[in-house]
């Protein structure tokens, strides 16, 4: 059975916390709990943590670090992208095929 964790690395590892060294701690200690995966969240609030072409300057790269740290504790590193949203890092990336004329509007920022 594997068993994983959600996790949001940029609250989890703070800066002047977010060495290598620091996250394979935090992930051997899961590890031992019986955590194989861990799904971190690398892109929310209209921020993201990981380097890209298209997203441009990333906050803080948390994604390269946190996957060598996996590595090297046997626990796999699962990339979450929140770009559902009509703002912030998935602005564009998402229109939904509705037609607006029936949605309700408190629904259509969904």
């Amino acid at each position: 059975m594997k068993i994983g964790v959600w996790g949001h690395p940029c609250d989890e590892f703070p800066e002047g916390h977010d060495s290598v060294d620091e996250m394979a701690r935090r992930l051997e200690t899961l590890r031992e709990g019986g955590v194989s995966q861990y799904f971190a969240c690398v892109a929310i609030a209209g921020r993201h943590y990981f380097a890209s072409e298209v997203l441009g300057e990333p906050e803080r790269d948390l994604l390269a670090p946190l996957i060598e740290a996996g590595r090297r504790c046997g626990v796999e590193i699962r990339p979450v992208l929140g770009l559902g949203g009509r703002l912030g890092v998935g602005r564009g990336l998402y229109q939904p095929p509705l037609d607006h004329s029936d949605a309700p509007e408190w629904a259509l920022d969904w």
